[in-house]
Order: structure tokens, then C-alpha cells, then sequence
């Protein structure tokens, strides 16, 4: 099913039915032989139902049960980390020997590549000797019942309004942050919260599909630009672990991991700043206005926010 909005869908039940959407997903990529690919596929699950949670933790009425949906899911995907990481670098390593040729075919790295499959066909075994996704699977089994009892506080865009505008502002202080004191953090932490918005921009297409489509491909972009970013980081910490191999190999990953790391990193801030042109408000704004005419089926209208706080956790 799409992750997106329907127009004649109350908020409550887009809510809802989105949870219940993701959360099957996430049972169903937990049953049988989890492989790495299944275990990525369930954390991106995971990670469209916590962004869901955070685009209406303002208009939660108490927070408790948000609080337990999110350690839940927060719990799961820490344990799905590593048979997914200890694929990652391997699967980047290879992308990086192919983007820079032959310059980069040291007869070592065979070394290097031998240690990272071994890694993570270990970590494949782990998962599977502690049998993690069936310790996991009954946890988020119950999490339908506390998503169905979610009680959200107002109707209408007043209940997405206050997400909109967090996700849009912290994305945008993220990337002034990075653009001012760059780090392998920073510019992790940007890309989560780039996400988030990507997630908001896909469940509103439908109000505006040429205008939030537009913005969802931009966004999409840049999050891969940081992802791989992000993956790059997971290859340098997994090459340094690494027992066999030699300091002259390490060296040379370092200096392609640097080399690619600054082309990926120009990318995304001219990228950014063209996302992140404006304020949230001018953003939040237009948002509503496209929200209450498709909701409508009226052309134009006005709209203006009131009493927007920033949204967690």
C-alpha cells in the first residue's frame, strides 16, 4: 500500500492504517530465514513508523503509550544494527573499488574484503543463534493494539501542522550546523532528520502531487547522498577492526574514504540549501494551504499557523 494520505481519510485513521501498514511489514520481514537484505528492509519499515510517530507526537494526548510504540520500534531496529552494517561495508567497499578503478585495486584489500565477509557472516550466525527476530517479532506484534488506541488531541492539518514544521526546522538548522563545523556525526544526524521531512513529504503527496513530488525526489537525493556518506564511515570503522590488514592498505581506504566523502558532502550542501531556502513558516504555511484546498477540492485558500511547538521525541 502506499504511504501516503488519502483525501477523504480522517487523520485518525490515516494514522492508523499507516501504522498498521508499516507494522505488518515488519512482522513479516521477521518470520522465517532473516537475511541481511530482509533485516533492511524492516529497519526502513521501522523507520517510516517512528518518522509517522514524530509527524503527530505534538496532538498525542499524554504521552505514554508514543513513548512505548517508539522504545519498542527504537529497541528492535539497535538490534537488527549489526547483521545490517556488516553487510553495508562490504557492499560499499565494493562500490568504492569500482567508482576509482584500478588506482584503487590494492592486492590487499583482498585482505580487507576477506575479513568483512567474514564479519558478517559471523554476525549472520549471532542473529541467528540468539534467534533475535523471534525475541523481537512479539513485541511489535502488539504494537497494532497501541497504535489502534492512540488518542490525538485535534482533526485536520492542526494534527500535522506542528510535525511539518519541526521536521522542515531541524532539518534546516542541521544543515547550517554542518555547513558551518562539518563532522561524520553532523552530517549523520542531518541525514536522519532529512528523512524524517522525506517521510512527512511522502505521506502529504497526494494534496499536491506535483509540487510534493518534486520535493520528495529532491529529498530522496539528498538522504542517499548522506547515506552513503553515512555507509563510507561504517567501512573505515569495520577496515580498522580488522586484524589482517596491513597499515599501508588501511592508508590507502582512508584516502579514497576522504576523497568520496568530500564529493558526496558538496553534493548534499548545494543540494540542501536549495531545499532549505526558506523558513519552516513560509514552508508550514504553503503546506496548509495546499492541505485545506485538496481537502476542499477548492482552489487556493488561506491558512496561517497558530501555536506550532517543535515535536519529539
Amino acid at each position: 500500500m502506499p504511504y501516503r494520505i488519502k483525501r477523504k481519510e480522517s487523520i485518525r485513521a490515516a494514522v492508523r492504517r499507516l501504522a498498521r501498514e508499516q507494522n505488518v511489514q515488519v512482522i513479516e520481514g521477521l518470520r522465517g530465514n532473516v537475511t541481511h537484505q530482509a533485516a533492511h528492509a524492516v529497519r526502513k519499515s521501522i523507520k517510516k513508523a517512528r518518522a509517522l510517530l514524530r509527524l503527530v507526537w505534538t496532538r498525542i494526548e499524554g504521552k505514554h503509550r508514543g513513548r512505548v510504540i517508539d522504545r519498542v520500534y527504537r529497541r528492535a531496529a539497535r538490534q537488527l544494527n549489526p547483521i545490517r552494517d556488516a553487510r553495508v561495508a562490504i557492499d560499499t567497499l565494493e562500490v568504492l573499488v569500482e567508482r576509482f578503478g584500478e588506482r584503487s585495486r590494492h592486492p590487499d584489500f583482498r585482505e580487507i574484503r576477506q575479513e568483512l565477509l567474514r564479519a558478517m557472516k559471523r554476525e549472520a550466525r549471532r542473529f541467528k543463534q540468539r534467534k533475535t527476530a523471534a525475541s523481537i517479532r512479539p513485541q511489535l506484534e502488539k504494537l497494532t493494539r497501541q497504535w489502534k488506541g492512540l488518542p490525538l488531541e485535534k482533526k485536520g492539518w492542526r494534527v500535522l501542522a506542528p510535525g511539518v514544521n519541526s521536521a522542515y526546522r531541524r532539518a534546516r538548522k542541521a544543515l547550517s550546523t554542518v555547513a558551518s563545523s562539518p563532522s561524520d556525526e553532523k552530517f549523520h544526524e542531518w541525514r536522519k532528520l532529512t528523512k524524517d521531512l522525506w517521510y512527512d513529504v511522502r505521506i502529504l503527496e497526494r494534496m499536491r502531487p506535483e509540487y510534493m513530488g518534486g520535493l520528495a525526489v529532491k529529498l530522496e537525493k539528498l538522504a542517499d547522498h548522506l547515506g552513503d556518506d553515512h555507509d563510507l564511515v561504517l567501512l573505515q570503522d569495520a577496515a580498522a577492526r580488522s586484524e589482517c590488514a596491513a597499515p599501508d592498505e588501511i592508508e590507502l581506504l582512508n584516502g579514497l574514504v576522504s576523497k568520496r566523502h568530500s564529493q558526496l558532502r558538496v553534493k548534499a550542501l548545494a543540494l540542501g540549501e536549495q531545499i532549505f531556502a526558506e523558513k519552516a513558516s513560509v514552508f508550514c504555511d504553503r503546506l496548509g494551504r495546499f492541505w485545506q484546498a485538496w481537502r476542499r477540492k477548492k482552489p487556493g485558500g488561506r491558512w496561517r499557523m497558530k501555536s506550532l511547538r517543535p515535536a519529539s521525541p
